[in-house]
């Protein structure tokens, strides 16, 4: 099936197996639709912020000025394949905005990304990026029975995140304390808890379960920014609901252009079948490795850091006795004379890495070792000789990387891999716990 198109002076319509998209061009809005009805969206903005100087930011948003007509291009590349790309850019003095939208004509979605070009004299520094964006105008996100009844799954940062179902009408649990804000959450969503708000990092499903319809906003690309999603829902009234790229502040240099990353947005009548298909395509474009997964045993989920020579051995022991059918056996947190100091290993185990190497190989496992080469805690003689190849915050400061009340120190610092002697360091971190265990 090809796609269908109606062009009139103030709107450009596009039809697909299984989504429409509809461009205001008066308006410098997009809304989506199934072609069965069951899920509309709209009106969906694009925008950007930043700052041209200190103390002067800068909000830009495709409703605000007259976007220019959308150019049409057949047969373009995209992380995912082939597809019919829309490219409609907005000019605001000497910057501009272009909305590109990817859309495949049997898909249930299509790719937004924004691209914000600085023809200013000057350099400006960029917050945010914003390529698929419903910020509380016209009807909304229609699907179903409302927001009263919605799921709104989240999609965690990290191994301690939050992650799963809640319905938008529920109190959230928030992070209360600076150890979960900083540990369990995105940067960018550090200062923006509330209770109306949701928040995910690269992915989100806003389910009907009644139904079984969602709406998925998702970043198949994560190469330079981190994409998090944000819903709203106040004063009895679903307000937002958007996918944003944090820039952290990039310089964007005088001739230059910065495109934010691919966001999905899908209109499905399969929520799990969507968001497995949403999985499958973030991993195509971005070239996932896809490794044969391995059946193992691993120190951490029962010892946790509390892991002994003793205690791994005997557990290496009664594997070998009872013979299960698996491939690796491996150390985890536990080892290290402290954080940072990866090939230099405490009290606790008398022997060399490749003795243990050796001792797991005679049992006929894979021997595996846990490390984490970008940190070092205040504890370890890393951080004691070498300061400078920490990462640094403006104000000159380390800059943290991770707080485990476990770890001695507590406190751990981010290693800086531009500085001379980082890159080396966390590179012969892994070259030399590699043959030094034989992994």
């Amino acid at each position: 099936m090809t796609l269908n198109y109606k062009l009139e002076a103030s709107a450009l319509e596009i039809r697909g197996e299984r989504l429409s998209l509809f461009l205001d061009k008066r308006a410098g809005a997009i809304s989506l639709s199934r072609p069965d009805g069951k899920i509309k969206f709209g009106p969906i903005l694009f925008r950007a912020g930043f700052w041209p100087k200190p103390q002067d930011k800068k909000f830009f948003f495709s409703t605000v000025v007259l976007p220019a007509g959308p150019e049409i291009k057949q047969d373009q590349d995209t992380p995912i394949g082939k597809a019919e790309l829309i490219s409609w850019p907005i000019n605001f003095g000497p910057y501009q905005l272009s909305e590109d939208i990817a859309i495949f004509p049997q898909e249930e979605f299509a790719l937004f990304r924004v691209r914000l070009s600085n023809q200013s004299p000057e350099p400006i520094k960029v917050d945010e990026l914003s390529p698929f964006s419903y910020r509380g105008a016209g009807d909304g996100l229609e699907m179903g029975a409302g927001y009263t009844v919605w799921k709104f799954y989240r999609l965690g940062y990290q191994s301690w995140s939050p992650s799963g179902s809640i319905g938008l009408m529920e109190p959230q649990a928030r992070a209360r304390n600076f150890l979960a804000r900083r540990i369990g959450l995105a940067p960018y969503l550090w200062d923006r808890q509330s209770e109306f708000v949701f928040s995910s990092e690269y992915m989100a499903e806003m389910v009907e379960p009644e139904l079984d319809l969602a709406c998925l906003l998702g970043f198949i690309t994560s190469k330079d920014q981190t994409g998090v999603i944000e819903a709203e829902v106040k004063y009895e009234r679903f307000r937002r609901f958007e996918a944003i790229c944090d820039c952290e502040g990039v310089e964007l240099k005088a001739g230059s252009e910065l495109p934010s990353e691919w966001v999905m947005a899908m209109l499905t009548d399969a929520p799990r079948a969507g968001s497995k298909k949403y999985f499958e395509l973030w991993a195509k474009a971005m070239n996932a490795r896809a490794p044969k997964p391995l059946a193992g045993w691993c120190s951490w989920y029962y010892y946790f850091n509390k892991i002994s020579r003793d205690s791994f051995e005997q557990n290496l022991e009664q594997a070998k006795q009872l013979n299960p059918k698996i491939d690796l056996f491996q150390l985890d947190d536990g080892y290290q004379a402290a954080t940072g100091d990866w090939l230099d290993w405490n009290g606790k185990f008398d022997l060399s890495p490749k003795q243990l190497a050796d001792k797991i190989h005679e049992q006929g496992f894979k021997a595996g070792i846990w490390l984490a080469p970008f940190l070092a805690s205040i504890s370890s003689e890393l951080y004691e000789n070498h300061p400078d190849w920490m990462l640094k915050s403006k104000r000159g400061w380390s800059v943290l990387g991770m707080i485990n009340p476990s770890w001695e120190g507590k406190i751990a610092f981010a290693l800086d891999v531009t500085h001379p002697g980082g890159p080396g360091l966390a590179q012969g971190n892994y070259w030399q716990a590699g043959p030094r265990c034989r992994v």
